[in-house]
């Protein structure tokens, strides 16, 4: 008889499945396992919400977090803390209500449970981990962010954890399960960690000896649109952004990319199995590869002629990168509708310092091509990047002002200092590099450093911080092109 798993999902999308676990079922489904999933979604818990509207008061509620944020009364930043934690994580808000239905789903004999998380989620897993310690179940946790010690180590001491992965461990899932159910050791594989200790595992190299995902226990009926996801690659093309955790993940270290044949037969695929035509690509940098960028643009007039697909890319200082007029416009006779780039800033002296490799002439070449060729652009922004000045925030500012009618959406962060980044690095070997940092209190627990920026102290910083908040506040209040409104907040 064969093994039966339960896999709880606590990434909690709202808009589409979770990728990672719809591979971890296919890998485990094909080879004879049981796989039942748990996802909050289908309790009626709601999933993560991206792209809220923005209401009369938001700018106001924005500045008033950004000042808690900011602060240097540790009284006010724990608060803030409290307030951030609450308002990210829904499932969260409902643990009483997850118990419950966590507990009820493990009335069922399973013979091990896998968890998929994110790091927000670490008061959940310590809870299903005693769980499954009272019931004897193994348990294994992991996610995209377990790839550095310091995490890792702050996660072993959830109670009832068994191993913690941290790489993509695929090749070895199925005989990893069966020795966790068997009770054998679980160090002989790459890419586990236990109290005893463990190893980080190199990237996947053949990305097309993996199964395509397994979506079918997901409560479709509970998504607005039935979205598909899709990766056609890992990590990113460029790569070196030192505040870019995701090139640090587990997924994200070093590019790899599918073949155009491969990448296709899962559209098919997919479209097939689950009677749709809507595809949100994941990839960090869906042009990294140009050759599946083309192969996509080609091939979707020709096979799924209503097909409408959203994508992030990077405009690049390549001669060629995909992203001229004619090719743009070509795309979204293809069905791309919508597209996502970073600009994260206005002054190209902290683009230089991010090492982001692109102009702002190109950049606003880009927004304004793809707007005339029919496309949403949606962007990002970072405020208070080391070493930015009030005049560096003053050219955001400006560059919004001048290019925001073809913008309809735009992703204001504060500078996140993140554990394994490296610019989080540099700060460990040469603080001096960035003197106007200071007080670093790590929480590795969540993967989040926090610190003091004097810049925040100047009342001319500040003041340019409540300019840009109401312009993107402004920018964001517009309605999505109609053939985009489908994709609303799944970006």
């Amino acid at each position: 008889m064969s093994s039966r798993v339960l896999i709880i999902d606590l990434n909690n999308f709202g808009h589409y499945p979770t990728l990672s676990v719809g591979y971890l079922t296919a890998i485990l489904r094909q080879n004879n396992y049981q796989i039942d999933l748990f996802s909050p979604l289908a309790h009626d818990l709601a999933g993560i919400v991206r792209e809220p509207r923005p209401k009369p008061w938001s700018a106001i509620d924005h500045y008033g977090r950004y000042r808690m944020a900011v602060s240097t009364s540790p009284y006010i930043h724990n608060i803030y803390q409290l307030i951030v934690n609450f308002m990210r994580s829904p499932i969260g808000r409902n643990k009483m209500k997850l118990e419950a239905a966590i507990r009820q789903a493990l009335k069922t004999s399973y013979d091990a449970v896998l968890v998929s998380t994110y790091l927000i989620y670490h008061p959940l897993c310590v809870l299903i981990g005693q769980i499954c310690q009272d019931k004897n179940i193994p348990l294994l946790i992991g996610g995209s962010y377990f790839s550095h010690s310091e995490i890792v180590n702050k996660w072993l001491n959830v109670p009832g954890v068994s191993a913690i992965v941290s790489g993509e461990v695929e090749p070895y899932l199925p005989d990893i399960v069966s020795a966790l159910i068997s009770g054998d050791e679980l160090l002989d594989f790459p890419g586990l960690w236990t109290p005893k200790g463990g190893s980080f595992i190199p990237p996947l190299k053949d990305l097309d000896s993996v199964p395509f995902p397994d979506y079918t226990d997901f409560p479709w009926e509970r998504y607005q649109n039935r979205i598909i996801p899709m990766m056609t690659s890992r990590g990113c093309g460029w790569g070196v952004c030192p505040f870019c955790s995701d090139v640090t993940s587990s997924a994200g270290r070093t590019f790899r990319s599918r073949t155009p044949t491969n990448v296709w037969a899962e559209i098919k695929h997919q479209s097939r199995l689950h009677d749709s035509q809507l595809f949100a690509f994941l990839d960090l940098k869906l042009n990294s590869n140009l050759d599946v960028w083309h192969h996509l643009i080609d091939t979707f007039p020709k096979q799924l002629q209503n097909g409408r697909w959203i994508a992030s890319v990077h405009v690049d200082r390549r001669q060629s990168n995909g992203l001229d007029f004619d090719t743009l416009h070509a795309a979204h006779n293809a069905g791309l509708v919508r597209i996502n780039t970073g600009l994260e800033s206005g002054s190209q002296n902290i683009l230089n310092h991010m090492r982001k490799n692109t102009q702002l002439s190109k950049l606003s070449r880009f927004i304004h091509d793809a707007h005339f060729a029919g496309i949403s652009v949606r962007t990002s922004v970072i405020m208070g990047y080391p070493g930015e000045t009030t005049d560096d925030l003053a050219a955001t500012i400006s560059f919004l002002e001048k290019n925001g009618n073809v913008i309809e959406r735009v992703a204001l962060n504060r500078f996140q200092l993140i554990t394994g980044t490296p610019i989080h690095r540099s700060l460990e070997n040469h603080n001096d590099q960035h003197p106007q940092l200071s007080r670093f209190v790590p929480n590795h627990q969540q993967a989040q450093i926090s610190y003091q920026n004097e810049i925040h102290k100047f009342r001319d910083y500040r003041h340019q911080v409540w300019r840009i908040i109401k312009l993107v506040q402004k920018i964001n209040r517009r309605p999505l092109k109609p053939v985009a409104e489908p994709f609303l907040g799944v970006m």
